[in-house]
């Protein structure tokens, strides 16, 4: 039984030599031929996207809108300060150098136009009437002495030089006295009509020019104030001007007349809205912004001055025939060599967009090529699906 086992085993390795020859030698011109390799065709490979559960997509926090829309994801994040209008506004003092002698307002207290705030006892005041009052006194006696020469000389009983003389000096007392007098209208005095009236006229009285509600005192009872300091500020609290920076690339999409709605730290659940009244000229050359000055009304007193403010000012729309399409910088997300968006497919699916940036600002870049308008980009959370799709 071995033996036959032995013959089949050397049968079966003949056979398979013969085979292998045959393998071998089958070709042109009996030449020995290596099998070819088997063709691969080309892998053909969609668009790449990005899968999500609904559990996930909450977990990102991430937020889809249309590109190029004037939706609230496409707005301008801005920064501010509150100020005073400065067209209702006024800071009062004292024209001359002077002591406090009374007092009749403090802050908070609503005033009108015309109020007395209080009174300053200046002793240059006295020498300002004094001034008056002697250079009229002078313009008396130039008068009568002009008076007299004209009368002498048309008696011959003087000559035309004393004439002469005696009208130049009427001349100088008349401009003398009018400088006296506009020196007294400069510091808010009338006129005085007998010098009795001088020693009790030597205190200003600090007058409101406008409407308002007192919001600074500097005046002391019995402190002395100098002709530059302001005794009381001013201010009309029913509407204040928020002064909002926005930066040169940013500068584009802000138009006079814009609505912008802002917030402050105090009512963070509360939206307060103005509109753009002026864009400076000029730009800060060490923050490189524009100051934007918006009108707020503040009817209820909320607002204060000197506040914080986070302000959103909406993004106008681009024109229908524009070819750029204006999206968030954050729903711009760089992979590989480029840049790409992920455009919304269906509920939980984004496809991988690769575009090219023809403007890029702080908060808006504009698409040149890869996105039209309309369609739903994630502009919220973008840079974490990035992150799914690295891991992918």
């Amino acid at each position: 039984m071995i033996r036959n086992y032995w013959k089949i085993l050397v049968i079966a390795l003949g056979a398979s030599l013969v085979v292998g020859t045959v393998v071998v030698v089958s070709g042109r011109s009996g030449e020995a031929q290596v099998p070819a390799p088997a063709q691969v065709g080309p892998e053909v490979r969609g668009p790449r996207t990005v899968r999500l559960d609904a559990a996930t997509l909450e977990r990102l926090r991430v937020r889809v809108s249309e590109a190029g829309s004037a939706s609230e994801a496409l707005a301008l994040e801005l920064q501010g300060t509150l100020d005073w209008d400065r067209d209702h506004y006024a800071e009062v003092g004292a024209r001359l150098d002077g002591r406090v002698t009374r007092l009749n307002a403090r802050i908070g207290d609503r005033v009108n136009q015309g109020a007395n705030l209080g009174q300053v006892a200046a002793p240059q005041l006295g020498t300002a009437l004094a001034d008056f009052v002697s250079a009229r006194a002078t313009l008396v006696a130039a008068q009568s002495n002009a008076r007299r020469q004209s009368s002498l000389l048309s008696q011959q009983l003087t000559t035309a030089r004393e004439a002469e003389v005696a009208q130049e000096h009427l001349h100088q007392a008349e401009a003398g006295v009018a400088s006296a007098r506009q020196r007294l209208g400069a510091l808010g005095l009338s006129t005085p009509q007998n010098t009795t009236s001088i020693a009790n006229d030597v205190h200003f009285t600090l007058v409101s020019p406008i409407r308002g509600t007192v919001v600074a005192r500097r005046a002391v009872l019995g402190g002395f104030l100098s002709a530059s300091d302001a005794a009381f500020v001013i201010a009309d609290t029913q509407q204040l001007w928020a002064m909002i920076d926005v930066f040169e690339s940013d500068l584009r999409y802000v138009n006079v007349g814009a609505e912008v709605s802002f917030s402050v730290d105090a009512y963070p659940d509360r939206t307060f809205t103005g509109r753009v009244e002026y864009i400076e000229p000029q730009q800060d050359e060490a923050s490189r912004a524009t100051r934007v000055r918006v009108v707020v009304p503040n009817p209820d007193g909320l607002l204060r001055h000197g506040q914080f403010v986070r302000a959103r000012l909406q993004v106008p729309g681009a024109a229908a025939n524009a070819r750029t399409v204006r999206v968030p910088v954050e729903a711009i997300q760089p992979v590989g060599d480029g840049e790409v968006v992920f455009v919304e497919r269906a509920q939980g699916q984004f496809e991988v967009r690769t575009v090219r940036v023809a403007r890029r600002g702080p908060q808006v870049a504009e698409l040149a090529e890869g996105l039209q308008r309309g369609e739903r980009i994630v502009t919220e959370g973008a840079f974490l699906l990035r992150g799914e799709l690295l891991k992918q």
